[in-house]
């Protein structure tokens, strides 16, 4: 998704994007990005040990976090909520690439919990 985003951009004039990635691990993250070297190289990676703490108090990598257009949860359904609370706080767009598609209430009703956002997001 990254790459795509990259080539988009690159068709703006206006604006290049730029990359955040919030990883526990720098070295393991750059593995899933083998291909795109050069968007390694030009991206940012903060590494976060304990999400928790960042969920908790962003205020640490408001630095990082703010003057985002979005945020994007490609890690795990668990952080979902705490990542769309944070793409609010920071006026951010927010893609969720982690839903939890499993969910029974989800799999009844096509119902998302990130629906119960879209006023505050909005």
């Amino acid at each position: 998704m990254a790459n795509c985003l990259v080539e988009l951009s690159e068709k703006n004039q206006d604006r290049k994007a730029r990359f955040v990635f919030i990883v526990r691990d720098k070295k393991e993250a750059e593995q899933y990005l083998f291909k795109s070297q050069d968007l390694v190289k030009e991206s940012n990676f903060v590494e976060v040990r304990d999400f928790t703490a960042l969920f908790s108090d962003a205020r640490e990598y408001a630095k990082e976090l703010s003057d985002s257009d979005v945020f994007i949860n490609a890690a795990t359904p668990d952080f979902n909520d705490e990542i769309l609370k944070l793409s609010i706080k920071f006026g951010a767009s927010y893609c969720d690439l982690a839903s939890d598609m499993y969910n029974e209430k989800t799999l009844q009703t096509l119902w998302f919990p990130q629906q119960d956002c879209d006023k505050k997001l909005k």
